[in-house]
């Protein structure tokens, strides 16, 4: 943890601190002594740094200099996506052309059972069963399709992430490699995966939800305005619940990310380091050290998965 900063403490054992990096974060008196000092760290370890600072009366009169500080949020990353209208263009299209074909399925059945079976016309229910056969038909390409887009735009966002942030990587100074640990590097490389996840699968999977919702919503609301209005009612609580555990799944995931980057750290070193850790008979010392790792990332894993399993119960009985 580099250049945190101390905010307060609480008499329930808590520590609240304010990453730059990140924003606020909650940890116990021992996890903070951890991160701060040391592994091996204590309460009486006389070790660590600590930076005593207050602001002057001129702190308050600057201002910033284009009036708003830099976040990193879709606004900044979205210039990587819509670098590439070509296919993004491709994409909505195809979204839409499959949403038109999905909402009229619904009317196709209707009229089997309004048309076809009211009057026994048997010739005209073959037809509505090959044109949804046609329908399905024309869906499954356009997934095809999609998935094939989908993957020259994934490399090409990817190739862009990675290469921009070796161009900055490249820019720092030689100090900063000295404090700065290589696993912590690598998890940042591996996190542009995610990056790229967001915008490409899970953003264009939120919008053709969204489409869907919005055109069934209709087609709902053609038939029964009561039903919609449960329906409506529904989501909107869905949509309140999933949001309500964001800023808590937000910490947890830079807590796993901060193990994670140690874990990888303790790799490289025990690899790398083989033949003197064997010299120096340090072969136990230095897989305890990756165990404690270990240790820790796996308590993150266990706050994630109940909290991924409360919100996958409410989500369910909310659905349901």
């Amino acid at each position: 943890m580099n250049f945190s900063i101390f905010k307060k403490y609480h008499k329930s054992n808590t520590i609240y601190i304010s990453d730059p990096a990140h924003g606020k974060l909650e940890y116990t008196t021992e996890q903070f002594i951890k991160h701060w000092i040391g592994n091996n760290a204590n309460e009486t370890t006389e070790e660590g740094v600590t930076l005593i600072i207050e602001p002057i009366p001129k702190f308050y009169n600057d201002t910033l200099v284009d009036g708003k500080a830099i976040k990193f949020d879709f606004e900044f990353i979205s210039k990587y996506l819509f670098r590439y209208k070509k296919f993004v263009i491709q994409l909505i299209i195809g979204l839409l052309a499959g949403s038109l074909l999905q909402l009229i399925v619904p009317f196709l059945t209707q009229s089997i059972v309004d048309v076809g079976i009211q009057n026994q016309d048997i010739n005209f229910i073959y037809l509505i069963l090959f044109t949804q056969l046609f329908l399905f038909l024309g869906r499954t390409a356009l997934e095809v399709i999609r998935s094939w887009i989908l993957l020259h735009l994934s490399s090409r966002i990817n190739i862009s992430l990675i290469s921009d942030f070796f161009i900055k990587l490249m820019n720092l100074p030689i100090a900063f490699f000295d404090s700065k640990m290589t696993g912590d590097l690598l998890q940042r490389i591996n996190d542009h995966k995610r990056i790229e996840k967001i915008l490409t699968t899970s953003s264009l999977n939120v919008l053709f939800s969204m489409v869907n919702l919005i055109i069934f919503g209709f087609v709902l609301a053609y038939y029964s305005l009561q039903i919609f209005s449960i329906f409506l009612l529904g989501s909107m609580l869905y949509f309140a619940w999933v949001l309500f555990f964001f800023k808590r799944r937000k910490d947890l995931d830079y807590k796993r990310f901060s193990e994670v980057s140690q874990e990888q750290s303790k790799v490289i070193e025990l690899i790398n380091g083989m033949q003197e850790i064997k010299l120096h008979n340090a072969e136990r010392q230095m897989r305890w050290n990756w165990e404690f790792v270990q240790a820790r990332l796996f308590r993150v894993g266990m706050k994630s998965l109940a909290l991924e399993q409360t919100q996958s119960v409410g989500s369910s009985f909310i659905k349901n």
